[in-house]
């Protein structure tokens, strides 16, 4: 399957065309190519994402990539302002997608997207960090901000998901935030 035809454009049209595009840029991420290592471009677009959902104070605290895996199971968004914003946008978005009447493109694109981005970000993951419980979660971020990516494109939304994927693209991780801390790897 390439990724022009991750979607089917003769099925879906112009929208596939566009999901498809969204995908291809995930595919093309250099997944995790520069963990560790601090960048001010990724410090500024996780202030612009969380801007986007009105978060006033969010401290971001850089990781190295040796504490990425202790510091991803220590996660728990208690307290965490952007968290709660965040937690309810899939559902909200799945409603508008349902409402626009694009319900069946959502089913093929949960379907299909993670088949098209898993092989790379696991070999990316196993590379790098080589540690199991590292790599499975790894995935399972790339899945949620690429799942997330798309569903706003769906929805014909402003996509600040698009911050997180700069960051990805320039090879820093997105960890997430605890409390008022955005982790970054």
């Amino acid at each position: 399957m390439t990724v022009a035809e991750v979607i089917s454009e003769k099925k879906y049209g112009s929208l596939a065309r566009s999901v498809n595009e969204m995908i291809a840029r995930l595919v093309s991420v250099p997944w995790y190519s520069n963990a560790g290592r601090e960048n001010p471009y990724a410090e500024q677009k996780i202030k612009e994402f969380a801007t986007c959902f009105g978060t006033r104070k969010l401290d971001v605290k850089w990781i190295s990539k040796e504490k990425l895996g202790d510091t991803a199971k220590q996660l728990t968004f208690e307290g965490c302002e952007l968290w709660n914003v965040l937690k309810d946008i899939p559902d909200q978005l799945k409603v508008k997608i349902d409402v626009q009447g694009k319900g069946k493109i959502l089913e093929d694109l949960v379907y299909k997207m993670p088949e098209a981005i898993f092989h790379r970000t696991f070999d990316q993951a196993y590379a790098i960090f080589g540690d199991r419980e590292t790599v499975q979660f790894l995935i399972g971020h790339a899945m949620y901000i690429g799942l997330l990516y798309c569903l706003y494109e769906l929805a014909e939304e402003e996509n600040p998901v698009s911050f997180l994927l700069d960051i990805l693209e320039a090879g820093n991780i997105p960890l997430g935030p605890d409390g008022n801390i955005f982790y970054l790897v």
